[in-house]
Formats: structure tokens, sequence, C-alpha cells
């Protein structure tokens, strides 16, 4: 070991040395050859040369500071810094001279020295790692970037080096959050804590702290980390941040690389984010020196829409939460970043856990999204009209802020009959749509919101009205009487789009469709409940002269529309209650279902009497108001299927009914005619031969009004087939007398009287063997049952009527056939078989094959049944039907088979299928 006088003999020479070199190059060379030995005494056990090195290092620092084009030996001093030998004093000095060399280098040698510097800080002081990755950072744009990305990887050489990638990643963070010129502190730049910004200006050589030395710095990180040497995850922070710079060249470089790495990230990943929560909300942890200043409003402008793209992991919970309070109430907020804060509270919403956003989620809505729609200007539609969206959005995902307190709900309804914005309306109208989801109630608090809803059905807003008819259709079941009350008001709402809706949730989205059954899954209410419902509210409304309606003289509890409705879904109910399949059409009366409505109707009045009557009279009145068509089929279809039990109470209404006998619509007539049949037919014989009297008169007194004629022929045929019916055969005399008033009008000129004759002869032919002779007598005022036989084939093989026409003369002469001592069955179905080749109208041939069936089945065919009640009205004791089908069967594979007229090929086929289908039981 050298002793104590021979150090610092040699710093003495050294000194020597250094203090004749008069020129740079000579100093120079000498700091170059000396430092570094010299630097080594400081590790020297003796106080005297440690002294004498402290003296010799000052002159050097004097001398080399005065003189910037001298070059320090900065690749050795790096060397003998990350030497693990060298002690705290020589770390120490290599540090300044690093320091002061490092920039004297021209900036290619920079770039090279950037790997030695990231080997040389492991396990080295915090204030040294600083200090060389701010001068690593300076030299970033020195770097000549190779296309070669291993080869760029393995020059800086970090993948093993995590340490050093995020401790270099957060001095270039701070060095794009410095701002441009120097500025007093407190407080820091945004972004930067006191501590960080003094670090920084202190660290950066004097030189890069102007304004555009700045830029240039600013680019040189931009490169760097556009290089592909860091993950794209490890960056995004970077350019978001340099996004935001106030110089266009480097945010306008920093956006390019964004949108190339913007489809690469993952933005579930937390750690994506938290560089960008902590900037954008500062931080006072620590001393006050560390206390983070919270991003301006240019940062978060830039920040919030790409924080915005977070889903689940990706959200910090409950930073997301402050952030959007921050932006919304903090000191640095803008209208601008008012509406992305909206944005972003709707992500948190449809991003969050459940049970986060519950704790929450009640601050949020009132001290959030409520107080800024109270606070917000009259002008300030848009943000108003977002605010509501997003609330809808946050009660449809925890339906606990509105499922106890309705107040909410409340307010918005006031708010869509208040507000003045069309673009408001239509946000509050969206928030309350979509927070219909939240309503999943019991039974009180289904009442408490029918409440509600039933003061919106029809209040002034239009938009209130289809909110209200929404939450009705989507909460409440579709059996549920009350609510469907209330739809069916709406249904008679003026704007079509809320009438629309009601009606899809009456009936299904397919309610407009012409036939077919309703949906499986789609239960009406119970008639009983449904009626009991409606004549509550009804008995209220007619005293109420603001929901009321007059209608001529009377005062109904709805408008027309409306009357017409309710009595629809209640038929809907009463068949849907007596077990039948319910399709879009109301029943047609009478059919195949009418007993079953019968029977459920009987089981009623023996448990609730009072409440069929109160039914009735509530058809009634709408039909007396209004005589129409819907009121009409509902008073025949509960009085026709308990026509033995309702009929007497409505006898004293024939005289008043008697009068739409003569309506212009024809459907009406037919109704009207029924009607008669079912309560005159279920009479006495004196109520029976009194009205066949008065309606005989009508017919005899040579009117012109065809109308009347014909509502009166229908009437007839349907009280005598209802007598029949009910009583058997009497009044014979009478029945025949009727007849021969019906039968001279199937020659008449007007179709609409011939095609009544022919409908009045099928009524009564299921029931009756006409009371004629068998012959032709040519004459039919007086005809015998070949004149009427002749007359209908030549109305179905007539060109001058109307297809429907034909189509009564086929089902009339049918039932001629249902008879069992019928002369004429196979002539019927000979003179068919001729006309097969005549006929074009599929429609016809049809009916033609209908007709063909009764001929075949006679008294044993279906068609004998009463349309009322099933029953069998005719007793065959004789008839076997084997015969007949097979006479037609031969006619039509001998005769028709073979004939090449298309009509004919088609009339066969068609017919095969009719005989097939009713008649195969006998084919055995």
């Amino acid at each position: 070991m050298s002793t104590a006088m021979e150090e610092l003999m040699l710093l003495e020479r050294v000194f020597l040395r250094i203090g004749n070199a008069d020129t740079d190059e000579k100093l120079e060379s000498c700091v170059s050859k000396f430092l570094l030995p010299v630097l080594l005494k400081l590790g020297s056990p003796h106080e005297d040369v440690r002294k004498k090195v402290i003296e010799l290092l000052a002159h050097i620092n004097k001398r080399v500071k005065t003189r910037p084009q001298i070059q320090l030996p900065v690749e050795n001093l790096l060397l003998q810094y990350k030497d693990p030998s060298s002690s705290a004093f020589i770390t120490n000095f290599s540090v300044i001279y690093i320091k002061i060399g490092f920039p004297r280098l021209p900036s290619s040698k920079q770039a090279e020295l950037i790997p030695s510097i990231f080997s040389s800080i492991k396990n080295k002081p915090q204030e040294h790692k600083d200090s060389l990755l701010v001068l690593a950072m300076t030299a970033l744009d020195g770097i000549k970037w190779s296309h070669d990305l291993k080869k760029q990887e393995s020059f800086f050489d970090l993948k093993d080096n995590p340490t050093v990638v995020k401790e270099f990643s957060q001095v270039l963070l701070d060095t794009l959050l410095m701002p441009y010129g120097l500025q007093p502190v407190p407080p820091a730049p945004p972004g930067l804590s006191v501590s960080s910004y003094n670090r920084m200006i202190q660290e950066l050589p004097t030189n890069y702290q102007t304004a555009e030395e700045m830029e240039k710095l600013k680019l040189g990180v931009l490169k760097f980390i556009s290089s592909d040497v860091l993950r794209d995850d490890e960056t995004f922070s970077h350019l978001v941040v340099a996004s935001a710079d106030t110089r266009a060249v480097v945010a306008s470089a920093a956006d390019a690389q964004l949108r190339k790495i913007i489809g690469t990230l993952d933005w579930n990943s937390s750690t994506l984010f938290q560089p960008l929560y902590a900037i954008y909300l500062g931080s006072k942890e620590g001393p006050d020196d560390k206390h983070k200043t919270p991003a301006s409003i240019r940062q978060r402008l830039k920040f919030l829409p790409l924080m915005s793209k977070a889903k689940t992991q990706g959200l910090i919970f409950p930073a997301c939460v402050r952030v959007f309070f921050d932006s919304l109430y903090g000191e640095n907020t803008h209208a601008r970043l008012t509406t992305q804060a909206l944005v972003f509270c709707s992500v948190i919403i449809q991003q969050a856990n459940v049970n986060q956003l519950s704790i929450v989620a009640n601050v949020i809505l009132t001290s959030g999204l409520m107080k800024l729609i109270s606070e917000s200007e009259v002008d300030a539609s848009g943000i108003r009209q977002q605010a509501y969206m997003v609330a809808g959005q946050l009660v449809s995902k925890v339906p606990s802020l509105v499922k106890n307190d309705l107040s909410l709900l409340q307010s918005l309804f006031h708010v869509l009959s208040q507000e003045q914005s069309n673009d408001v309306r239509m946000s509050v109208r969206d928030a309350l749509v979509t927070m219909v989801s939240a309503f999943n109630l019991d039974t009180n608090e289904q009442n408490d919101l029918l409440n509600l809803l039933a003061t919106q059905v029809e209040c002034n807003s239009p938009s209130a009205r289809l909110v209200a008819v929404r939450y009705l259709s989507i909460i409440y079941p579709s059996d549920h009487a009350t609510s469907r009350y209330y739809l069916l008001l709406a249904s008679g709402d003026n704007q079509e789009e809320i009438s629309t809706e009601a009606l899809k949730a009456l009936y299904g989205s397919g309610y407009r469709l012409s036939g077919g059954n309703l949906s499986s899954m789609l239960q009406f209410p119970n008639f009983v409940d449904m009626m009991s419902v409606i004549l509550e509210r009804a008995a209220i409304r007619e005293q109420n002269f603001k929901l009321n309606a007059s209608v001529g003289n009377y005062l109904l509890p709805f408008n027309v529309f409306i009357y017409n409705q309710v009595l629809t879904y209640l038929s809907i109910c009463l068949a849907q209650s007596s077990g039948v399949t319910v399709s879009l059409q109301r029943l047609q009366h009478p059919c195949e279902s009418s007993h079953q409505i019968g029977q459920f109707l009987r089981q009623l009045i023996m448990k609730d009497n009072e409440l069929v009557n109160k039914y009735l009279k509530f058809i009634l009145k709408m039909l007396q108001a209004k005589p129409d068509i819907i009121p009409m089929s509902s008073l025949l279809e509960t009085v026709g299927c308990v026509s033995d039990v309702l009929a007497p109470s409505l006898v004293q209404k024939l005289d008043w009914l008697k009068n739409h006998l003569s309506d212009s619509r024809e459907e009406m007539r037919e109704l009207v005619a029924q009607f008669f049949g079912c309560v005159v037919g279920f009479g006495d014989d004196n109520l029976h031969s009194q009205w066949l009297s008065i309606l005989l008169q009508a017919l005899g007194s040579n009117s012109k009004d065809l109308e009347l004629i014909h509502g009166t022929i229908l009437a007839v045929a349907n009280i005598i087939e209802r007598s029949i019916a009910k009583h058997g055969l009497h009044s014979e005399e009478l029945i025949k007398i009727s007849l021969l008033k019906i039968v001279p009008y199937l020659d008449h000129s007007q179709g609409m009287l011939v095609g009544a004759a022919c409908n009045a002869l099928a009524v009564v032919c299921r029931v009756l063997s006409l009371p004629f002779t068998d012959s032709r007598i040519g004459d039919l005022n007086n005809p015998g049952k070949m004149d009427i036989v002749e007359k209908l084939l030549e109305i179905i093989n007539s060109s001058k009527v109307t297809s429907k026409i034909k189509e009564r003369a086929c089902k009339a002469a049918g039932m001629l056939c249902l008879s069992e001592n019928f002369p004429y069955r196979q002539y019927f179905m000979d003179k068919f078989i001729d006309l097969g080749k005549e006929i074009k109208d599929v429609e016809i041939q049809l009916s033609v094959g209908e007709a063909l069936v009764c001929c075949i089945l006679g008294p044993t065919s279906p068609e004998t049944l009463d349309p009322w009640t099933s029953e069998k009205s005719v007793i065959s004791i004789h008839y076997d039907p084997e015969s007949p089908c097979a006479n037609l069967l031969t006619n039509i594979l001998t005769k028709m088979l073979y004939i090449p007229h298309p009509h004919s090929k088609q009339a066969c086929c068609i017919w095969l299928l009719a005989v097939l289908k009713h008649c195969g039981h006998l084919m055995g």
C-alpha cells in the first residue's frame, strides 16, 4: 500500500500538469488522462490525501466549467460509476462529472451511451438515477433509428430491466408534462408536483430550458416511445399526455402514434389507465411538495374520451367516480368536459360491477346528475338531455334507486309535461323507457306505480302518455286487468304512435294481422275481473264532465273508438275465460266455440247474475248512442249463447232494433236479424207469430227500401230457424207463408236481395224440409222444390251475379240436402259435375265442394248441429250416406278426371279433397 506521502506527491504532479496546461487541448488531455485516477484517490484512507483530491477537483471544476468545449471522459466515468467496488465518494463525484461532460458530447455519442446509463443505475441512489435518466432522455433525439426492431431492442436491452423501464417511463412522462418556459412554484404545472417539477428543472441542462429546446426534447421522447422499444400499453399514457400538448407539432406526432396503437390495447387493463387517473385527479398524499396538481382542462378534454374506452377491469373504482364529479364540479371544468363526463358516467354504469355501483349510485344520481340538471342553464339543453339519458341507464342498472321511491319517476314525468325543448323531452322519454326494467314490483308497489301511470295516460303531454303506455305494457302482466283498462284508454289516443303501442300491448305485436291465433304467451285478464274494473271506472268517468263523452243525447264514459275497443277486448277475455283459443279477430257467432262461451255464461249467471246484466246494459248503452257493428256483435254474442236465459229481458228492445234492419251496412243488418232470431225464436208462440206477422207485412208492402227488405228477409229466416231449434215445428202455415214471401226474391233483379233469399233458405233448410211439393210448378210465387233447385243452379251458373251470391246459392243448395227425404240430392250432384268446367272461381269451387259434402252426408252432416249449442237439430233414422258418396266418387273419377279442361281438373281436385276431408269415415 502506498504511503500518504507518495500519494500526495503524485497528486502534486497532476496538479502541476493541469496547472501548466495553457491551452484547451492540453487541459482536455490532462483531464482525460488524470480525472479517473484522481477520483479513485477519494477512496484513500488518508485524510490529507482526500483533502488534496478535493482541492484538485475544485481546480478542475473551475477550469472546465468556463471551457464548455472541453470534453470529459464520460464513457470511462460511467464504467467507474458502474463499478460496484467504488465507494460512495467516488460514485458521487463521478455523477457530477458525468452530468458536466455528457451534454458536451456530440449527440451521436450521447445516444451511444444511453445503454451504458441504463446498465449503470442498478441499485444506485434515487438522486443519481434521476440525474442519469434525465441525461439519457436528453440524448434520445440523437438516436439513429433502425428499421430492424430486434436491433433496436438489443441496443437498449430493456427487456430484462423492468425497474429501469418503469423509472425511465416516469421521467419521460414528467418531461411531456413540462411547460414551455419556467414558471414560479407553487403551484406546480398540471400533472406534476412541486418536487417533480423542481427535479426536472435542476436535472435538465440549462440549454433545454427554453421553449424551443423543450419542444425538441419532447419530440425526441415521442420518437423513442414510437419506436416499439417499449410495449404499446407502456407508452399509452405518454402519448395521451403529449396529444394534449400546447405545441401543435408535439400533439400531432402523439395523435398519429395513438391512432396506430389504439387497436392493440387491452381496455380491460387497469394498469393501462392508472397513470391517466393519477394525472387527471392529482394527489394530496405525502408532504406538500409531493402533492400533484390535477390535469388542466385541455388535458382533461383529451384524457376523458380515451378513459371512456375502459372495459370492466379497466375501470378503476372509486377513482372513476371522483373523475366524474371532478369533471362536473371541480376547478378545471368546461361545458365540453361536462358533456364528456356524462359519457364517462355512462361507461361507469355499463362497465362497473353492480355491487360496486350500488354503493355510489344514489350519490351519482342525486348529487351528480340531478344536481347538474337543476343547475344547468336553460339554453344548455344538450347537457340536460344527456344527463337524463344517463340517469335512465343508472336506474336500469340499479333498480333500488326507484323501486321504493317513485319521486324520481314523478319528477321525470313532470319534466315531460313542462319541458319546452323537444330534444330534452325526447331524452327524458328515452330515459324513462330505459328505466322501465327497474320495476319488478310486488303488489303494493305495483298499485302505487299504477296510480302514477293512471294520471299520465290521459295527460296533455304525448311523450308522457307514450311512456305511461310502455310502462303499463312491460311492467304488468298481460292478464292484469287494471293495467289493461288504462291501455284500452290509450288505444284511443289521437297520436298514432301511442295508440299503436297500446294496441300492441293489448293484442300482441301481430294485432294488425287479419287472422291466426294470438301468441300462446299472451294471456288475457279473467272476464269477470276485467268487466268489474271497467264497470267501476266507467261509473266514475260518467260523473266527470272532463272525462265523459257526449254522443247525441247520450253521455258515455268513453269516446266511441275506446268504447268499441273495450267491447272487443271484453269479447276476447270472455272467449279465453271460456276456454276458447282466441284469435286476432273476434269470434263471428254462431260458431263452433259458441257453446263453450254459453256454458261459461250460464255458470257466471248462476254465480253473479247482476254482473251479466250490467254487461248487457254496458253494451246497450253504446249500441243506443252509436249503433255499430262492434256493440251489436257483443250483444248478439252474449244473448245468442244463452238465449233461453237472456232473451226474455230483451224483447222490449226489438221495436227499437227493428229500425236497424234497414241499416246501410250489410253486416249490421245480418247481426240484427240474428238477434231477432235469438230473442223472438226463444219466445212463446204469440211472440213468434206477432213478429213474423209484422215482418211479413213489411215484405208485402211493396217497399222500395232494399236494405229494409234485405234485413227483414234475414230476420224472418232466423226467427223460423231459432223457433224450430227451440220448440220444434209449429205454426206450419205461418212458416209456409213466410217462405212463400222469401222464395220469389231468388229471381229479383237486385243481387243483394237474391243473396238474402239464398241465405234465408240456407238458414231455414238447416232445420226444416221445405213445405212445398217435390215437383216443378214453374212459378216461384208458389214453387215446388224442383223450381227452387233449378233456380239455385241457375244462379250458380249465372254470369250476371257476383261470386258472393253464387257462394250463398251453393250454401243454400247444400242445406236443402240436409233433409232426409229430399228427392233431388243426386240431381244436384250430377249438375255440379256438369258445371265443373264452367266454374272458374276457386272460391265458388270450394263452396260447391262443401255443398257436395252436404249432399252426401244429408241429415248426418255436422251442419245439422245447432251452431249455438252444438246439439243435434235434425234427427235421421234411415239415411245411409254410403251410396251417395260412392256415386259421387264414381262420377268424379270416371267423368271429370279425364276432361282436359283446366277448370274441370281444378274442380276435380278441390271436390275430392272436400270429400276426403269430411267423408273419409265412409270409405272403409
